[in-house]
Formats: structure tokens, C-alpha cells, sequence
């Protein structure tokens, strides 16, 4: 059963577009909405368009790659940065899940995802890898000193979270707060399991 789509709006939309219901239910509905020249679709309604379909790519590239489907795996990846070329796991999978059979330029990606993020550890271990098999040992020992730094400096910054809480917890403790003694300790041994023997 085909329905002429109404001449008048049922509605104006806050940015002036016309609607028209084309069906209503409890839970949701079916809606035209006609835009006026030059007129786009509300950046929300796009963005959260675009943010299911980035997570649908990403998901499907990692899928690909855990069954081996490497080509295809390049493929949603390269998809999903085209849609949000700031994707810094898009590019950190495509350069560590797809190897260079693909003729995918993995040092690129870790290249790409350490402008976007520069103290992303992993990826300046990934740089060391590919330099010690191109050869370039001294290229290989900068990147991973770097990675060694930020690694070390990131468990300092765990290890003084986990003291913190491990202190306030213990400020509880000695104030008879059990519960609250118990939930501050539960979170340092989180930070720093090696607080727990």
C-alpha cells in the first residue's frame, strides 16, 4: 500500500525544516523532513550517523583480522578513517594487525597515530620493530627508549595513584570507616596488583 506524502508539514523542526509523520508508534516513528535549498541534516543527526557507522567499520576490521581476512581487514579500517581520519585505533590497527603482505605502509600508521597521540607507547614500540627489520638499528633504539620512557613513566603515575589510594584508605581504616578503607584498598591493588602481597 503505497501513501502521497502530505503537501503541508505536520511540523516545523526547530531549524525550520518541514516534517511529516509518516507513522507514529509507542516507542518511535517514521518522519519526512524536507530541507530547504542548501539546508543540511543537523550535525548531531549526522555525527551519530557517522559514529555507528565508524564503530561498525572498526568492529568488522578487527574481525576481519582475527580470522585472517587481512585484505579485507586494510579495507574497513581505511573505510573508517576516510569517515574520521583522527581515528587513532583505526590507524594503530591498521599498522599492528595487517602485515605487510597487504601493501599497507605499517610505519605510516604508527607514524600517523603518534601525531595524534605522541606518547602512545605501543606505537613507538611498533616503530622499533619495523626499524630492526629494515635495518635501521639506531632508528630502532630511539623509538624504543622513547616507548621505554613514557611505559615507565605511566607505571609511576599508576604507582602514585595506587599509593594515594592506598593512603586514603588507610586514613579510613584508622577512622573506622571499613567500607570506605575497603573500597580505596580494592582500588590500589587495581592500580598496582603488586600492592596486594
Amino acid at each position: 500500500d503505497t501513501k502521497q506524502l502530505p503537501v503541508a508539514g505536520d511540523v516545523v523542526a526547530p531549524d525550520g525544516s518541514d516534517v511529516r509523520v509518516l507513522l507514529g508508534l509507542t516507542r518511535g516513528g517514521l518522519a519526512h523532513f524536507e530541507l530547504a535549498p542548501g539546508q543540511r541534516v543537523a550535525a548531531y543527526l549526522v555525527e551519530a550517523g557517522e559514529r555507528q557507522a565508524l564503530s561498525r567499520m572498526f568492529a568488522a576490521g578487527i574481525e576481519a583480522s582475527r580470522s585472517g581476512d587481512h585484505e579485507i581487514a586494510v579495507g574497513e579500517f581505511l573505510s573508517a578513517l576516510e569517515l574520521s581520519p583522527t581515528c587513532l585505533e583505526c590507524h594503530y590497527n591498521l599498522a599492528s594487525r595487517t602485515p605487510n603482505s597487504t601493501g599497507y605502509n605499517a610505519e605510516l600508521a604508527f607514524q600517523s597515530v603518534l601525531r595524534l597521540r605522541p606518547d602512545y607507547a605501543a606505537a613507538h614500540y611498533g616503530l622499533s620493530s619495523i626499524y630492526m627489520r629494515q635495518g635501521r638499528e639506531a632508528d630502532a633504539a630511539d623509538a624504543r627508549s622513547e616507548a621505554n620512557r613514557l611505559a615507565l613513566e605511566r607505571m609511576a603515575v599508576g604507582r602514585a595513584q595506587a599509593e594515594d589510594a592506598l593512603s586514603r584508605g588507610l586514613t579510613f581504616f584508622n577512622a573506622g570507616n571499613v567500607v570506605d578503607a575497603v573500597g580505596r584498598f580494592e582500588a590500589a591493588v587495581a592500580l598496582d596488583p603488586t600492592l596486594a602481597s
